[in-house]
Parts: C-alpha cells; sequence; structure tokens
C-alpha cells in the first residue's frame, strides 16, 4: 500500500510538472564551424610537401610523381597531370591544362581547398584522411571516417602544420 501511494506522487508530481510548462523549448543547436580554416590548411599543405620537396622547386615547376601513369607531379601541392585531368571539372567546373595550372598559383589554391572541402563536406572524409588521399590517392584509402591512412607520417605532419599554424603565424 505505501509503495503504490509513492508511486501515484512521483506519477502526479510527474504530471503537475509536464502541465505547468507552457511550450516546449528545443535544446540549442550548436553553430556548424566549418571543416577547415583556409589559410591554415594551405599553410600545412604548403609545410607538408616543402618537407618532401624543396619549395623553390614547386611553384612553377613540375616533378616526376614516381608513376609514370600519373604523370608529373604539378605545382606547390604536387597535383598529378592524371588527377588534374580528371578531377579539375569536380573541383573547378572547368578543365584546365597542365600549363593553366602551373603558371596560376591561385588556381592551384583554388583547386586544393575545393578539393578538401568536397571531400570533407560532400564526401564525409575526416581531414586527416583527405591529407592523406592528397598525398598518396584516392583508390586506396580508408572509407570516410576511418584513421587508417596509406601515409601515417604526412598525414601526421600535416595535422601538426595545421594545428600549429597559430603559433607559427602570430
Amino acid at each position: 500500500m505505501e509503495k503504490e501511494n509513492f508511486l501515484q506522487r512521483m506519477i502526479s508530481k510527474a504530471r503537475s510538472a509536464v502541465s505547468s510548462k507552457s511550450t516546449y523549448q528545443a535544446p540549442a543547436r550548436p553553430v556548424k564551424e566549418p571543416a577547415f580554416d583556409r589559410d591554415r590548411l594551405l599553410y600545412a599543405l604548403d609545410m607538408s610537401e616543402t618537407s618532401i620537396i624543396p619549395e623553390e622547386q614547386r611553384y612553377s615547376s613540375s616533378q616526376f610523381s614516381g608513376k609514370p601513369k600519373l604523370g608529373d607531379a604539378l605545382g606547390k601541392y604536387r597535383v598529378t597531370e592524371n588527377e588534374l585531368k580528371h578531377y579539375s571539372p569536380r573541383y573547378l567546373g572547368i578543365e584546365v591544362t597542365r600549363k593553366e595550372f602551373l603558371e596560376n598559383p591561385g588556381l592551384q589554391d583554388r583547386y586544393v581547398l575545393n578539393k578538401f572541402k568536397t571531400l570533407t563536406e560532400k564526401d564525409k572524409y575526416t581531414l586527416e584522411q583527405v591529407a592523406d588521399i592528397h598525398n598518396k590517392g584516392i583508390q586506396k584509402s580508408s572509407d570516410p571516417g576511418s584513421d587508417i591512412y596509406q601515409n601515417p607520417k604526412y598525414v601526421n605532419d600535416f595535422i601538426n602544420f595545421y594545428n600549429n599554424y597559430q603559433l607559427t603565424n602570430k
């Protein structure tokens, strides 16, 4: 009997608490942060690529990519000719030639920014995965959201440069 009275009182309290609230207020949604900061991303990519190829050799030249079927690695961010041919319409909205790409550092920046934005926002890859894809290609990359990388050292260097951008650029 005492147990039933206790339950009745609890139910009654719950009902009165619910009925006393006139409106339901949904919890505030967090503000969606951009997937990445533009300046930090370009800095991290630039520093990561500099650790592979000296800066002075990258801006308006090409280097052998190490894989003949991919063509040369072009420009500041070492985008392969094959990638540029297939993905420039997706990331730039137009097809871009090797010459146009090499002669326009702003176009190179826009290409990698749109690549990272598309792969993180639309395809749901993590920033680390996109850095890995940028370095080693998408063919053998892991599924979106994974923390398995083709080149963990490159990813680690990229993330360190990305996270330390504020410290080195004040």
